[in-house]
Formats: structure tokens, C-alpha cells, sequence
């Protein structure tokens, strides 16, 4: 899917991601990614589009309300503007 990175092979040492200025990574675990469906990830991302730790914050905190059964850890980084 766009917008997604998929197996291991970005995270390998030595790696780097090109970000445009103001593009963000999101990392999450199971915990996020399993409950929070990706429409609510997209409003989620638009509405904090400006402040990288608010969205990985609202992401934990929809994660839980759905019910999180492990772990939610979400980490954003965001290419200063």
C-alpha cells in the first residue's frame, strides 16, 4: 500500500528514508496498529499534522479506548517545515 513500509529491509543499518520537509514516519506496535483502522489513523495524522508527538499520543489513547489487549506504542517523526 502507499504510504507504508513493509518488511525488514528499512530497517536495516545503514538505511535512510528521503523525507520532504514537514513528512513524517510513524512506527507502532501491534497494539496501535491492530486497533486503530485506518480511516481513524488518517483523520488522527490531518488533525495533528503539525505536532508529531500529539498524533503518536491521540494514537496510544485510541488504541487503548478500542480496547488495546497488549502493548501501544507509537512513535512519530516528523522533517522540520
Amino acid at each position: 500500500q502507499e504510504g507504508y513500509l513493509e518488511g525488514l529491509a528499512a530497517l536495516r543499518p545503514g538505511s535512510s528514508l528521503d523525507l520532504a520537509a514537514g513528512e513524517a514516519v510513524l512506527l507502532a506496535s501491534d497494539g496501535v496498529w491492530g486497533e486503530v483502522d485506518e480511516a481513524s489513523l488518517a483523520a488522527l495524522a490531518q488533525q495533528h499534522a503539525d505536532d508529531p508527538q500529539r498524533l503518536a499520543d491521540a494514537l496510544v489513547a485510541a488504541a487503548l479506548a478500542a480496547g488495546a489487549p497488549d502493548n501501544a506504542t507509537a512513535l512519530v517523526v516528523q522533517r522540520s517545515r
